[in-house]
C-alpha cells in the first residue's frame, strides 16, 4: 500500500486507516492501571474494556499489562490464573476470553485454587493438632488479626475505587 508493504492485511488496514489503532485504548487503560489499588481490581476493569471498548487486539493489552493483573510473583501459573479469573467474570456476563481472540484457559488453572486449599486445609489440620492449648490460642488471636486487617483493607479498597 503506498509503496510499503506490510506484514499482515491487519497492518495494512490499520495504515491505511480503515481500522483504530489501540493507542488511545493503551493510554487509557494505563491511566486507569495507574491509579487502581489491587490486581482484581484491573482485571475486572479489563474485563469492562472488553466488553465496552472496541479493542483491536485485546491479546496485546492484557500482555502489556499483565504484571498489574496477576496476584505475586510473576510466573506462568500467576498468568494463568489471572485468565481464568478473567474468564470466569466474563462468562457471568455471557461471554469467554476466546471470543476475544485468548486460548482457552486450561482446567488445571482452574481448579488450582481447590487443590491448593485442600492440601493446606488438611496439613493445617496435622499441624493443629500438634499444637498446646496455649499456641491454639495465639494462633487464634493472630489469625483474627489478619482478618480485621483484611476487612479494614477490603473497605479502604472499596472506598478508593468509588471515589476513582
Amino acid at each position: 500500500m503506498d509503496g510499503w508493504l506490510h506484514g499482515t492485511f491487519h497492518e495494512a488496514c490499520l495504515a491505511r486507516g480503515l481500522l483504530s489503532s489501540d493507542a488511545n485504548h493503551f493510554n487509557a487503560f494505563q491511566e486507569m492501571v495507574h491509579n487502581t489499588v489491587s490486581a482484581s481490581s484491573v482485571r475486572q476493569q479489563f474485563v469492562d474494556f472488553l466488553l465496552n471498548v472496541q479493542v483491536a487486539e485485546p491479546v496485546r493489552l492484557f500482555e502489556a499489562f499483565v504484571d498489574h493483573m496477576i496476584d505475586g510473583e510473576y510466573s506462568a501459573l500467576s498468568v494463568q490464573m489471572a485468565l481464568s479469573s478473567i474468564d470466569r467474570e466474563l462468562r457471568t456476563r455471557a461471554s469467554s476470553i476466546v471470543a476475544f481472540g485468548f486460548d482457552p484457559v486450561p482446567v488445571d488453572a482452574e481448579n488450582y485454587n481447590d487443590d491448593v486449599a485442600n492440601d493446606c486445609s488438611e496439613e493445617f489440620a496435622t499441624l493443629y493438632d500438634q499444637c498446646t492449648d496455649e499456641q491454639r490460642n495465639a494462633l487464634y488471636w493472630w489469625l483474627r488479626l489478619a482478618y480485621l486487617l483484611f476487612k479494614v483493607e477490603l473497605e479502604r479498597a472499596k472506598l478508593c475505587s468509588s471515589i476513582v
